[in-house]
């Protein structure tokens, strides 16, 4: 279940203020600012249906290409040193493209980032749990000289 709109391929958030008592959003991921409002979620809802209606109406109007999120397409600046290296690397690991291995290496940053948890148990010590940040292992973990009894 999302917290967020979603109307023709695009995303709104949903946030509330208490001062004005009104909800309120912003269309999601694209380069345009586009905001809207309403006094409840249905009224924010046709709010942002309508925002993105306007919008798209508006890029044809004008000729012009909407934005559209997630395009899948980015530009990255890695320097050329980096540059040379990565073309090295991927040739030597039969990658066929840059693309391919830049999206292998993100794919893999991403999974090495994901929280890994370790849990640990004594019968009547302290309980703790360590979050260990990509694939740090274990044995680089300094034992503590303190213990703790619960009571």
């Amino acid at each position: 279940m999302s917290d967020d709109l979603e109307y023709q391929g695009y995303r709104g958030s949903i946030e509330f203020s208490r001062e004005d008592r009104m909800f309120f959003g912003k269309v999601l991921f694209i380069d345009s600012l586009l905001m809207f409002h309403g006094t409840s979620v249905d009224e924010l809802e046709i709010a942002f249906k309508e925002t993105v209606d306007r919008y798209l109406e508006h890029c044809l109007r004008a000729g012009k290409s909407p934005n559209k999120p997630y395009s899948g397409t980015f530009n990255v600046r890695v320097g050329q040193e980096r540059h040379k290296t990565m073309a090295e690397d991927a040739y030597r690991r039969r990658i066929k493209s840059m693309n391919d291995y830049v999206c292998q290496a993100i794919d893999a940053f991403m999974t090495a980032s994901a929280e890994k948890v370790v849990n640990h148990h004594h019968s009547g010590e302290v309980n703790f749990r360590l979050t260990v940040e990509q694939d740090m292992p274990l044995s680089n973990v300094e034992p503590m000289e303190q213990s703790w009894t619960l009571q």
